[in-house]
């Protein structure tokens, strides 16, 4: 799963779970993360399944003007 994918690269990389997670431990809401090209929220959210060889995309936030 897509969840899945973040709770792996928080673990290796501790220094990020502020910014994927809330207090609450949920994945932030602003965070987009595409699979195969594909944004998450057209499948199935974070349980947009994930294989071996997918690519994932994670998107932070991103303003300007």
């Amino acid at each position: 799963m897509a969840a899945q994918v973040v709770e792996a690269l928080v673990a290796r990389f501790p220094c990020l779970r502020p910014r994927f997670y809330d207090p609450q431990g949920q994945i932030h809401r602003h965070i987009s993360a595409l699979v195969n090209g594909t944004s998450i929220q057209f499948r199935r959210g974070w349980s947009t399944p994930v294989a071996d060889g997918d690519e994932v995309i994670l998107l932070p936030p991103v303003g300007g003007g």
